[in-house]
């Protein structure tokens, strides 16, 4: 299908429509490469299981024999009675505690392990899919720049557009922004207008890195508040593991699953709003709206989860900044 030469700011127009879509394109591509980075630094302290787990064997092996407040002991292999391994302990710590510690540890290393190779199979096939829309969608563009010079014809300017708009579509349903629009956050404004045209006191509203509506309780009253009266069942609420702090409540729609890179963001910003510094890392407990109870009589704040995920991130300085920066406005 195709038509006169078409005006010559096509380009410039081509350029400004997918300016923020590569921009978001681009962000995502270092986002992920910093993500496969960390979890490739997580995946070395992991492969100490085997080592803690070979010295509780030879604590268990050994536990009568071994003084306690000794700080390094030398045991002997039971498969091997001529070889003999240093290990070290703390003076505070009985062997038994030594032994069962070393397997706990063990244990949930082994678990992490597990659980860093399959972050590392998504982040690695998402960041495959990510470089490969980039390149298409610059070399869509150089192919238009080529075309505008040498004055050749292009598809009608309705096919133009909504070849435009496609590879837009492509970019959202990554998760990325294609706008530099003001996220209104619709679900944030209907949550609204049900508690009588304002968030509850103390709960903030922002917006995830794909655009969908993130609420935080800035106190226990607050998050209280947010559970009672804004958190659905289809939505994913967060909450660091083992110290006070913020909810969040990242909005789902219904059937759908939280995009991972809106899971672990809103997990930063948790972990943020309960206090962790920048740059530490943190467990975050987070689980599906339906499965988060408010035990009557305990304190504000205070829930109780049916069935609990754990994710453990970092808290990445510009994925937090990111989540003020795009932070929505609050409805009136």
């Amino acid at each position: 299908m195709s038509g006169a030469a078409p005006p010559r700011d096509w380009e410039a127009t081509a350029r400004a429509d997918l300016r923020v879509p590569l921009r978001s394109l681009r962000t995502e591509v270092r986002h992920l490469e910093r993500l496969l980075g960390r979890l490739q630094e997580d995946a070395k302290q992991a492969a100490d299981a085997p080592v803690l787990r070979a010295e509780a064997e030879l604590l268990k092996f050994n536990l009568r024999t071994v003084p306690n407040g000794a700080t390094r002991v030398r045991l002997a292999l039971p498969w091997d009675p001529a070889a003999a391994r240093d290990v070290a302990l703390r003076p505070t710590e009985s062997p038994l505690h030594a032994m069962e510690r070393r397997f706990r540890r063990a244990r949930g290393m082994e678990a992490g392990a597990r659980e860093i190779a399959r972050r590392v199979e998504v982040a690695t096939a998402r960041l495959a899919t990510v470089v490969s829309l980039r390149t298409e969608l610059d070399g869509w563009l150089a192919t238009v720049t080529a075309s505008c010079a040498a004055a050749a014809e292009h598809p009608v300017r309705g096919a133009f557009e909504s070849l435009v708009a496609a590879l837009c579509d492509r970019v959202r349903a990554l998760g990325l922004r294609v706008t530099d629009d003001p996220i209104a956050a619709p679900d944030v404004q209907r949550a609204a207008r049900a508690t009588g045209g304002k968030l509850p006191p103390g709960v903030d509203a922002f917006t995830s890195p794909s655009g969908r509506a993130v609420l935080a309780g800035r106190n226990a009253a607050a998050n209280d508040r947010l559970v009672a009266t804004l958190l659905r069942g289809r939505d994913a609420w967060f909450h660091v593991k083992d110290r006070p702090g913020a909810h969040v409540v990242l909005r789902v729609d219904a059937g759908a699953e939280p995009a991972e890179g809106d899971l672990f963001a809103c997990a930063a910003l948790a972990a943020h709003l309960a206090g962790v510094p920048k740059g530490e890392a943190v467990d975050v407990a987070w689980a599906r709206g339906k499965s988060v109870r408010k035990a009557k009589g305990a304190p504000a704040g205070t829930v109780y989860l049916a069935a609990p995920h754990t994710v453990r991130v970092r808290v990445d300085a510009a994925v937090v900044d990111a989540f003020y920066q795009r932070r929505a406005s609050q409805p009136v």
